[in-house]
Order: C-alpha cells, then sequence, then structure tokens
C-alpha cells in the first residue's frame, strides 16, 4: 500500500534522517518502552525484539503520526482525525 501523503511529507532518506535525529524505529522503540514504563499492572508485556514486525510497524506509524501534529506548528493541525490514513502503512 502506498504511504498516506501526509505520512510522506516528514519521510526522510537515512542520510537526513541521520543529521536531524534518531531514526523513527528508535523513536518508537522509547515509545514503546516509555508505555511499558507507565504500566500499572501484573500483566506481562513482551520486550521490543519479541514483538512481530506488524507491531513494531504500528508503534512507528503512531510516533510519525504524532511527529506530524507536533510539526504542524498549530494547535488545530490538519493531522488531526488521520489516524485511519495510516492503515496499511509500511516504512519507506
Amino acid at each position: 500500500m502506498e504511504t498516506p501523503a501526509h505520512a510522506r511529507e516528514h519521510d526522510t532518506d537515512a542520510e537526513m534522517q541521520a543529521m536531524a535525529g534518531p531514526a523513527w524505529r528508535d523513536v518508537a522503540e522509547s515509545a514503546y518502552k516509555a508505555f511499558l514504563a507507565c504500566l500499572d499492572s501484573d500483566e506481562s508485556w513482551p520486550e521490543w525484539d519479541k514483538l512481530d514486525a506488524e507491531e513494531q510497524t504500528a508503534w512507528e506509524a503512531a510516533v510519525r503520526h504524532t511527529g506530524n501534529i507536533l510539526n504542524s506548528g498549530t494547535a488545530d493541525s490538519p493531522y488531526f482525525g488521520k489516524e485511519k490514513d495510516w492503515k496499511g502503512w509500511s516504512p519507506p
């Protein structure tokens, strides 16, 4: 499936991403670890490396979407309400 237009706006090649900061997948892993740290549960959750590719991709889509909202520079970001546009997305 093709990357949604709003997702492509902030996609960068590896060189640009390295200059700009951490890779999106690394940010997704950090977000997942923060999520786990916030849970007050006896339920056992898998480590990042134990998640399947689909779950890791979903976390990456979530942090990319959040990045789009934060980078829009406006409180009424046009990215709000576009969450379902990520369905079927895969990293470039």
